[in-house]
């Protein structure tokens, strides 16, 4: 596959993802083979020895460099469910007056969040070891607007102990945020915030959650009426943490729009994902927040 038809690859299944979403709901087994392309595509720009260069439409070009996380790489940072979320910043992001990246690993999703049209993005990741390859990438990028805080998110301010998974360091998470830890690790101890502080008084903020497990934990620790003004996009890690989440949607009139059912409102806690692989979920009090990311498209 030649760069240019990899950034082809990537371009369309960015500007026709909902579609996409429609027909893997229908047929798990298409979105294994469009995620093989879209990794293929991948491996051809974001390899070690390659340019590092791709551009999305109405995002631009950027420049995203080879890092390796252990056994996986920035070339595992593309899929489907991220492509999904790269489009609703691209439909949403001139709605918000700013965007919190809650796990902002090195930046990718700040990055696009930036070039999507959010004024500011306040990006939040507890591993200390991704800040120089973070500002590095802002900055080679004349990203300017991203502001980055070393700290963890949580539902108390205090202090927490980091497990960092050595194999992995995406899959690091605060000790006691997954019931199994796999290979070797090394654990620090860590700054915690909660979630609310980052959430300012009458403005909206729109959220991409990614906390390995503990996303449970920082919502449920949120005021119901910040609801008014908060619109959350989160990954669910396990069963235990779906069935949390959705009770504490009942209770404060919240919808969650789920990627794993082409983004209709889960009714029951069965369809909701309980790993990464089920996708993403949107919670929201805006009932009308799927129609108008994909109205903002036709």
């Amino acid at each position: 596959m030649t760069k240019n038809l990899a950034n082809e690859v990537l371009g369309l299944a960015f500007e026709n993802i909902f579609d996409i979403n429609r027909l893997v709901s229908i047929n798990p087994d298409l979105g294994k083979v469009l995620n093989y392309s879209i990794n293929s595509a991948a491996e051809e720009l974001f390899g070690l020895e390659t340019s590092n260069e791709f551009e999305l439409p109405g995002i631009g070009m950027l420049s995203f460099p080879f890092y390796s996380f252990g056994n996986v790489t920035t070339v595992d940072l593309f899929n489907l469910s991220e492509l999904a979320l790269f489009r609703i910043y691209a439909a949403l992001g001139s709605k918000y007056d700013y965007a919190l990246d809650l796990g902002a690993n090195v930046g990718l999703h700040s990055m696009i969040m930036s070039r999507a049209g959010f004024s500011n993005v306040i990006a939040v990741e507890a591993d200390s070891q991704y800040k120089d390859f973070f500002e590095f990438n802002m900055k080679s990028n004349s990203i300017g607007n991203v502001e980055l805080r070393n700290v963890a998110i949580s539902n108390v301010r205090g202090t927490a102990i980091f497990t960092r998974l050595l194999g992995n360091t995406t899959g690091s998470h605060i000790l006691g945020s997954k019931s199994e830890v796999y290979g070797d690790s090394n654990q620090i101890e860590v700054p915690t915030v909660p979630i609310a502080d980052f959430v300012k008084p009458n403005r909206r903020v729109f959220i991409k959650m990614d906390i390995e497990g503990h996303e449970a934990v920082a919502i449920q620790a949120l005021p119901p009426a910040i609801w008014d003004q908060v619109d959350i996009c989160l990954e669910i890690g396990s069963a235990a943490s779906a069935e949390e989440i959705f009770v504490y949607a009942e209770r404060n009139s919240l919808k969650l729009f789920c990627e794993r059912i082409d983004w209709r409102s889960a009714t029951v806690v069965q369809e909701m994902p309980t790993n990464w692989r089920g996708g993403s979920v949107i919670a929201t009090r805006n009932s009308n927040f799927i129609s108008e990311v994909e109205s903002f498209y036709q």
